[in-house]
């Protein structure tokens, strides 16, 4: 009997090298952060800025279960940003396939203020989704703040190599 699976599965195992590779530390599988459940995730420090880095593989994207990661990255967003000093984080979710409809409300990572320069209060994250089935990566690498692009850059180059 032959096995026909239609999906392409990315090598987990591949994810955490890269990811060391690019300067993240404490990569953990299966670790809570912010009272919720990754697959993977890592953290590094930017000048004072602690980053984290949090992944999720799901089966598929739909109108129905996107409100669930929605509302999770608006929750972790809220208890990273700080009027002192907020940290930061890059969500991805990586899925066998996504519903097209889906990817246009859902790809809005946090604002970080105006042209990225003043951070009124810190911290919040961007958010990245992949299709593994169409070899999609979706997502904004914004120009400013130069931390922020520099590891949603960093995240969409890794991920690229791999899907």
């Amino acid at each position: 009997m032959k096995f026909n699976n239609k999906y392409k599965i990315m090598n987990k195992e591949k994810l955490l090298q890269a990811l060391k590779r690019t300067g993240w530390k404490k990569i953990k599988l299966n670790d809570r952060q912010f009272g919720y459940l990754f697959d993977i995730t890592g953290k590094r420090w930017f000048s004072f800025t602690k980053w984290f880095v949090l992944i999720k593989f799901v089966d598929s994207l739909t109108k129905d279960n996107i409100v669930q990661y929605k509302n999770e990255f608006e929750d972790i967003s809220k208890k990273t940003k700080s009027w002192i000093w907020g940290q930061c984080f890059l969500y991805c979710i990586i899925a066998n396939e996504i519903n097209a409809s889906i990817v246009e409300d859902t790809i809005e990572g946090d604002s970080f203020g105006l042209w990225g320069v003043l951070r009124l209060k810190g911290g919040g994250g961007n958010l990245f989704l992949v299709d593994l089935n169409k070899r999609k990566i979706y997502g904004k690498v914004p120009p400013l703040p130069y931390d922020v692009h520099k590891y949603s850059k960093s995240l969409v180059k890794t991920l690229k190599k791999l899907i």
